[in-house]
């Protein structure tokens, strides 16, 4: 028996070393150049020529077949001499001349419905996966489900809330699985058009646009986005970096209550400018009494002074909950309420109120904090001096999971206006649009952070 050799970038080659069928996942991420998606065409048309497979190409839009992974095939199939005489490969089709292997190629959002009633799929190969929402992973992954059927995911990573890279980054991959990062800078074969292509962009794009599309890390959403992520990373441990930002101060607990069933439950405990701990639990409607006691709990074991709650919906029903537990010291925070002190100067050069510059009190309370967060980045990196109340430390005793997430969810929503051109915060529905759930422990932290200006509501307002 002939033996046929491959030559592949050293970094891939442990994800394609375990026996096809062996494993469920073979995952290779990162940058532009690394050679990822040649690789898998040349390996899986290997595979194709060896034994009949049926191997499904797709993406999340494909309109043409010039769109689809066909030329990395193609292409792949051509570089070889003896792959090129194994297949046919047409403008719109590419099998092999004898054994029965065909590749086909599909696009996921106009097409998902017609993907999941194919049958025996051996080998998935999604492309560009990152752009594919988890919505079409949960219709496509059941239909993968012939014996030894794997799936090979290529993706550069963009957003760390995207099902890809909390699936197989952020997070432990699911059994079986595989997976390599691999850049430019690991491709032997890096040609010197591709060089001259890297060093152009490496001068000509933004540092960061530059770093996500040729090194393969994360783009994060500095434009439009309301907490710019560089701000957070340098909240975190702030008070033993700043001698004026010390621990005291009131202990408030934030509660963000789960407006629905596949929704979850959130807290964000808070001293003085310090968040000390978050936690995040499902809960449905009907355990809105279980939910509140927990957070209860987490209050007197904080030696909370207050706790905060989404009064909207499901969540109306709390403050009757926390006084029936004998817990009086409570305070609503209606998101879509008016706002705190409205004729004050927000901006005072520009004379800008709150009123005039948020649509609601969720709006002002996200700037609040934003402002608290820029503010101790100032200080962090540039030695501007500020009062602590106008700080906002992070600790890192809080476990990393929770950590990311919540520098994650605070980074994540979009700045939005409303008729009057009034700022507000980008809606759940319109995160959903983009494949990011909702953020219900940066929802938390919001509400607890946001508790000195409600406090300077009288009775009467806050009661409303």
């Amino acid at each position: 028996m002939s033996i046929k050799r491959v030559e592949i970038a050293p970094k891939i080659i442990p994800v394609f070393a375990p026996q096809r069928g062996d494993v469920r996942y073979r995952v290779l991420y990162g940058g532009r150049g690394s050679g990822k998606s040649f690789s898998v065409a040349k390996i899986v048309a290997l595979w194709g020529a060896v034994e009949r497979l049926r191997v499904l190409c797709t993406r999340e839009l494909q309109n043409s077949i010039k769109e689809s992974f066909h030329m990395e095939l193609k292409n792949a199939i051509a570089s070889d001499a003896w792959l090129a005489s194994q297949y046919d490969v047409g403008v719109d089709y590419l099998r092999h001349k004898w054994n029965g292997t065909e590749f086909i190629f599909k696009g996921l959002r106009h097409n998902i419905e017609g993907v999941k009633s194919m049958a025996q799929i051996d080998v998935l190969i999604v492309e560009e996966a990152e752009t594919v929402p988890h919505a079409s992973w949960i219709d496509l992954l059941p239909t993968i489900r012939a014996p030894k059927s794997e799936i090979i995911v290529i993706f550069n990573p963009k957003s760390r809330g995207s099902w890809v890279a909390q699936t197989f980054i952020e997070n432990d991959p699911p059994p079986r699985t595989v997976m390599a990062e691999v850049n430019w800078s690991d491709n032997p074969w890096f040609s010197l058009e591709m060089e001259e292509m890297r060093q152009h962009d490496q001068l000509n794009m933004p540092t960061e646009l530059y770093n996500h599309v040729w090194e393969g890390h994360y783009l994060e959403a500095e434009d439009g986005t309301i907490i710019r992520r560089s701000w957070l990373v340098e909240c975190i441990d702030a008070h033993l970096k700043l001698p004026d930002l010390a621990w005291g101060g009131q202990r408030v607990v934030g509660y963000d209550v789960a407006d629905d069933g596949g929704d979850k439950n959130a807290t964000a405990s808070i001293y003085g400018s310090i968040l000390e701990a978050v936690d995040e639990w499902k809960g449905a409607e009907d355990e809105l009494v279980k939910s509140t006691r927990r957070t209860l709990a987490t209050a007197k074991a904080f030696k909370a002074t207050q706790i905060g709650y989404d009064s909207i919906g499901v969540g109306a029903g709390v403050g009757s909950i926390l006084t029936e537990n004998k817990w009086r010291r409570h305070y609503k925070f209606n998101a879509g309420g008016k706002v705190t002190q409205p004729k004050k100067y927000y901006d005072r050069p520009s004379e800008v109120t709150n009123e005039d510059m948020f649509s609601n009190l969720k709006a002002q309370a996200w700037w609040n904090l934003a402002d608290r967060v820029r503010n101790t980045y100032n200080a962090v990196t540039k030695g501007y001096e500020f009062p602590a109340d106008e700080m906002f430390s992070i600790s890192s005793k809080i476990p990393k999971k929770l950590l990311n997430q919540l520098i994650d969810e605070l980074s994540t929503p979009l700045r939005d206006f409303d008729r009057n051109g009034r700022v507000k915060v980008e809606s759940k529905d319109d995160l959903k649009k983009r494949d990011v759930k909702s953020p219900n422990i940066a929802d938390s932290i919001v509400i607890a952070s946001a508790h000195a200006s409600l406090a300077r509501r009288s009775i009467l307002e806050m009661v409303k």
